[in-house]
């Protein structure tokens, strides 16, 4: 589990030997934070070599529990992980 507050790492990687993502880069990669696409400006993201992309949120919260990967235009779908962020537990 991710604490609240915490920061998100989420690499994507396309097989870029797949027929649907022929031509395709990790340039054509768009992350979603929940139902919201987010823009490029309001998160970091990394282009780690043609075929893997890193997304980087910082400060992250409970209510944006999934990530999606996808390429743009036309709009093919990667990848979706579920993100558990919370609060540490009381130690006694």
């Amino acid at each position: 589990m991710l604490e609240a507050g915490g920061t998100l790492e989420v690499n994507c990687t396309i097989d870029l030997s797949h027929v649907k993502v022929k031509g395709r880069t990790s340039k054509d990669i768009q992350f979603s934070l929940g139902k919201h696409e987010v823009p490029d400006e309001l998160l970091e993201k990394t282009i780690i070599d043609d075929s893997t992309a890193m997304l980087r949120v910082k400060n992250m919260n409970v209510s944006t529990p999934l990530v999606n990967c996808f390429l743009v235009k036309p709009n093919t779908h990667v990848c979706e992980n579920q993100v558990d962020v919370g609060c540490k537990g009381l130690s006694n």
